[in-house]
């Protein structure tokens, strides 16, 4: 388990959307250079953040695999970069390994200010599906589908 203090992501991706994979799929997930939190989160440890005038770029280390229904269902997260603009919000972005490692907007995040990347401060996002990322969750949620809040502890 990693402290909730250590710089880093926290996400329950889609909560409905794990209790099926893990409950009715028969599914498992697994992590690697990343845990997850004792409320059942996903943490990714913060490797590097650049802030360009007002935009705010936070990389994170690690890789999360979810599988389903024998290994029909396959999904994997890595390399997930979150990118804050004080004008337009923000972007969760992942890389797509069986698109040959292109990148992908998975959700939009929506904060009610201006991210302010402060050590030791938390910032929490909401979040919904962006178009790119329908197929993450094989097109069985519609564009702008909530998703689970997302922590950013910088």
């Amino acid at each position: 388990m990693m402290p909730e203090t250590a710089p880093g992501l926290s996400w329950g991706i889609k909560t409905s959307f794990l209790k099926y994979v893990f409950e009715a799929a028969g599914g498992a997930h697994f992590a690697s250079g990343m845990s997850q939190t004792e409320d059942g989160r996903y943490f990714w440890p913060l490797t590097a953040t650049t802030v360009l005038g007002d935009t705010v770029v936070a990389e994170f280390s690690g890789s999360l695999r979810i599988i389903g229904h024998g290994g029909s269902l396959d999904l994997e997260l890595t390399g997930l970069r979150l990118t804050i603009t004080e004008a337009e919000g923000g972007t969760l972005s992942a890389i797509d390994l069986e698109a040959g490692g292109s990148r992908f907007v998975l959700a939009r995040l929506r904060t009610p200010h201006p991210a302010a990347v402060t050590p030791g401060i938390r910032e929490v996002f909401e979040t919904s599906l962006d178009e790119e990322g329908k197929f993450f969750f094989n097109d069985n949620y519609p564009v702008g589908t909530h998703l689970e809040p997302l922590t950013v502890q910088w």
